[in-house]
């Protein structure tokens, strides 16, 4: 129920899924996944908040970790994932009051690095990720 409070929605809200996900940053064990929120009432702004789904790709979305955001923000940093590994996430959004949740974003697919201690030392590099990636599994 909506508070009695003035709000320029009388009915319950359903704003579209987030958009443009991607990864912005990942090590062995972490990455920050940033996101878009599609155009929504000027009403809404730092007024919504957001759940984050995570999994492995062969594992189920019903027992995919979840993350509650309760702030109005555009990006995650999900830790405590296993070393060269793939993951796959996905982002709703509701406003926090006179809302229900969107639909699921699409889904954003990932690979976490390898682990530099179970690899050896990793050479000197300061060329891209990709690259030193690469180089870090001639030490295998």
């Amino acid at each position: 129920v909506c508070p009695s409070a003035f709000l320029p929605f009388l009915s319950p809200v359903q704003l579209r899924p987030p958009d443009s996900l991607q990864v912005v940053y990942t090590s062995d064990s972490s990455c920050n996944i940033t996101w878009r929120v599609p155009s929504s009432s000027h009403y809404l702004r730092n007024q919504r908040e957001f759940e984050v789904r995570y999994r492995h790709p062969r594992e189920p979305w019903e027992t995919a970790k979840l993350l509650q955001i309760k702030q109005d923000q555009s990006w995650v940093m999900i830790e405590n994932l296993s070393p060269d590994s793939k993951y796959e996430a996905t982002i709703c959004v509701k406003p926090k009051t006179c809302g229900v949740w969107s639909n699921w974003s699409k889904t954003l697919a990932w690979e976490t690095n390898c682990s530099d201690v179970a690899h050896g030392p990793t050479p000197a590099y300061t060329g891209n990720q990709t690259q030193r990636r690469a180089e870090a599994r001639v030490w295998r």
